[in-house]
């Protein structure tokens, strides 16, 4: 229920912010790994003069730095558009400490990293920044212990600081605290490094007291000057994503446009094959058809021809129409065609009596007669057939 009610005072300290979940998983995922570091609403000072309060990480990280961990007071400003927009690092030193300019630190403190100047939106979280800050500060410390003022010299004692920065004697010839110049390079450090020139600041006994005195308008309108460049360089990095961005899906809409309108030709190309095809099928269609109809003028003007010289011929008898070639085979094809009418009659007696035209009666007393005058002309076929050398009939 604590754990809620935190959770609750997160979301609403991050009211104004555009991605309030993002924002506030990736607080909970530092305060869950680094317990020093507190979320707190503090006033932060813009490079127009503007000040707003913005969520900010305040505490310590752990620096390991020869054998030895080192607690380093930090400050982690997160503006109103994180994650969009890259965090505001500060290394600040408290009252007994200063700063050791190097290549991630300047000398107001304002934190300089390769990770921050490629922060990603949907990539880069806080976790991820604190763990390459401790292996930079590792490389580079970035505070160092000031000497007391009108401190007599006192001989070297070993002490145990427990974790906290030690306050080296301002006449010691060195300190417990590593120098940006003889600080090994990690061997297994992969973080990308970049070319700054290294400072180290030496301390005189006159400049003791002006260590120790409060920040001076110079300081701060340094500040104020690194800080307008950390923001510069950061708007930088924003438009420049964003304009990534929308040339990368600029480029995808126009590769997906691309290939729909790929897609489309082909099939334009293809039904413009079948059109093609149709059309030839149907041209040759039409060549045969237009062959067809010449053929068919033809023959109906051979038709018309012939139709002509037939009605210019004389009218033809039927009956004289086919004849035989002598007398007996024309007494044959006679009773042929007498035997044939007589199979016809025989059927229209039938359907007449099927249909109870005719009575039983009637429809007998004629097949009888008509059998018998059919039988006649059969036998007279046959004698007319032997007659003329004929084979008989089947």
């Amino acid at each position: 229920q604590k754990t809620k009610m935190s959770d609750q005072g997160l979301r609403s300290q991050l009211s104004g912010y555009l991605y309030i979940d993002k924002a506030l998983r990736h607080i909970q995922a530092v305060t869950a790994n680094f317990k020093s570091l507190k979320p707190v609403l503090k006033e932060f000072l813009h490079q127009n003069g503007a000040s707003e309060n913005l969520m900010c990480l305040s505490g310590t990280i752990p620096v390991p730095i020869r054998g030895s961990t080192y607690n380093i007071p930090v400050a982690m400003f997160l503006r109103k558009e994180y994650p969009y927009n890259c965090p505001v690092c500060l290394v600040q030193p408290t009252a007994d400490m200063g700063i050791t300019p190097s290549k991630y630190v300047n000398q107001s403190g304002m934190v300089f990293l390769p990770y921050l100047h490629d922060w990603k939106f949907d990539t880069s979280d806080l976790t991820t920044l604190i763990q390459i800050t401790i292996s930079a500060f590792s490389e580079a410390c970035p505070v160092f212990a000031k000497p007391p003022q009108q401190q007599p010299y006192r001989p070297p004692q070993p002490q145990n600081y427990g974790g906290s920065y030690p306050m080296p004697n301002y006449h010691q010839q060195s300190t417990p605290y590593p120098s940006s110049g003889g600080m090994p390079q990690p061997p297994s450090s992969t973080y990308p490094v970049s070319q700054y020139p290294p400072a180290q600041p030496t301390f005189t006994p006159a400049a003791v007291g002006t260590a120790a005195a409060v920040v001076s308008a110079e300081e701060k309108e340094r500040r104020k000057k690194d800080a307008e460049k950390a923001e510069r360089a950061s708007l930088i990095t924003a438009v420049s994503d964003k304009i990534k961005r929308q040339v990368r899906q600029a480029m995808n809409d126009g590769e997906q446009e691309m290939a729909q309108l790929i897609e489309t030709q082909d099939k334009l190309k293809k039904g413009s094959e079948t059109l093609n095809k149709k059309l030839q099928d149907m041209e040759d269609e039409q060549n045969k058809v237009e062959v067809a109809i010449e053929e068919m003028k033809v023959k109906v003007a051979e038709i018309e021809s012939v139709i002509e010289e037939l009605e210019r011929e004389p009218e033809i008898n039927v009956d004289e129409a086919v004849v035989g070639s002598n007398v007996v085979y024309n007494q044959i094809l006679t009773l042929y065609a007498e035997e044939n009418a007589i199979d016809d009659t025989k059927y229209y007696l039938s359907e007449g009596l099927r249909k109870d035209i005719i009575p039983v009666e009637v429809f007998l007393k004629h097949v009888r007669e008509i059998s018998r005058e059919q039988f006649m002309k059969r036998a007279l076929i046959a004698k007319a057939r032997a007659t003329a050398g004929l084979p008989e009939r089947a």
